[in-house]
Order: structure tokens, then C-alpha cells, then sequence
């Protein structure tokens, strides 16, 4: 009978080790030979072994893509991707990427102001998309980025803002007075 909770002891570990490593070298010694007699039969033997052609991958080419979007859609999309990336779902938003037809990808790359170069790949725009993500997310860590609504009323503000400041400003420099 068998004893399940037997631990083996190092002498039987030892020797299963040294088994291991002559199956090893066996194997290696095995491997050898028959390469080198696969060589020798290639050489004396060629139409026995005929070559096999690897048939060149299609690649999405980015003439046969064109954008479906609008720049203003694209953007809108790149926002909701910061706000998932801001929120850790980090594969949420390489799953909404991966979707994206390669004309979309390619135009919010432009968008966003990264060079795609001559023949950019899926995969090469899509890290660009990610990276720019990371430095959005990087640069606005400690500030409230605004959405797309808040926009126009924080331009207003601040336009208020300039103009009240240089009326406090024309009020209590002497010398706006006396060229008036």
C-alpha cells in the first residue's frame, strides 16, 4: 500500500534529478543525430523535401479604411476612453480601440497630434492612442478636467473674470486717470 502524505526522501529526489538530466542529454544526443541526418538527406535529396511557402499575411491597408466619424465624434469618443482609463479599465478601453475601424483609429491619432508616419499598424496607433490616454490622465491628476459641456461656461467665467480685472485695475492706476 501506498502512503499518500509520504514525503520522498532526498536521496529518491536526487536520483530522480540525475535521471532527468541523462533523459536530457539522451533527448539533446537524439535531436543531434537526426538533424544531421535530415541535413544530409535535404542535400542529396532536395525534391524530398520541398520547402513550405509562407503565405504573406493581409494587411488592413489605410486606403481601404476611410474615417467614418467626424473629428468632433472621434474627440467625443477619445473623452469617454479618458474617463474609462481615469477609472482603471484599462481593458475596457483597449476592447473600444480594438473596435474602431482603421480609418478612425488613424484620424483620432491625427487628432490627438501624433505622427503616424508612412504605413502605420493597428497596433503602433493603437499604443500611440494609449499613450497620449496616460499623458491626459497624467497632466490633468490634480485638476478637474473639464467635459465638453463645462467649456463654454468656463471660457464665459473667465472672460468675465479678465474684463472685471481691468476695470479694477483702470480705477486704481493714477496714470489711466490723467490720460483720460
Amino acid at each position: 500500500m501506498i502512503e499518500e502524505n509520504k514525503i520522498p526522501a532526498r536521496q529518491d529526489i536526487e536520483t530522480l534529478a540525475r535521471e532527468m538530466r541523462d533523459l536530457k542529454d539522451s533527448l539533446r544526443e537524439i535531436s543531434g543525430k537526426l538533424g544531421r541526418m535530415e541535413r544530409h538527406l535535404r542535400v542529396f535529396f532536395p525534391a524530398s523535401f520541398p520547402k513550405a511557402k509562407a503565405e504573406p499575411r493581409k494587411r488592413e491597408r489605410l486606403e481601404d479604411s476611410p474615417p467614418t466619424m467626424t473629428s468632433e465624434q472621434i474627440l467625443s469618443v477619445y473623452n469617454e476612453l479618458v474617463d474609462l482609463a481615469r477609472t482603471d479599465r484599462g481593458v475596457q478601453v483597449e476592447e473600444r480601440l480594438s473596435r474602431l475601424g482603421l480609418g478612425d483609429l488613424t484620424l483620432l491619432v491625427r487628432e490627438l497630434g501624433v505622427p503616424t508616419g508612412k504605413n502605420p499598424t493597428r497596433s503602433a496607433l493603437g499604443k500611440s492612442v494609449m499613450g497620449r490616454l496616460k499623458q491626459s490622465i497624467m497632466l490633468s491628476r490634480h485638476t478637474a478636467r473639464p467635459s465638453s459641456t463645462d467649456t463654454t461656461h468656463s471660457r464665459e467665467h473667465q472672460t468675465s473674470e479678465i474684463e472685471q480685472q481691468s476695470a479694477t485695475t483702470d480705477l486704481n492706476d493714477p496714470d489711466s486717470k490723467s490720460s483720460s
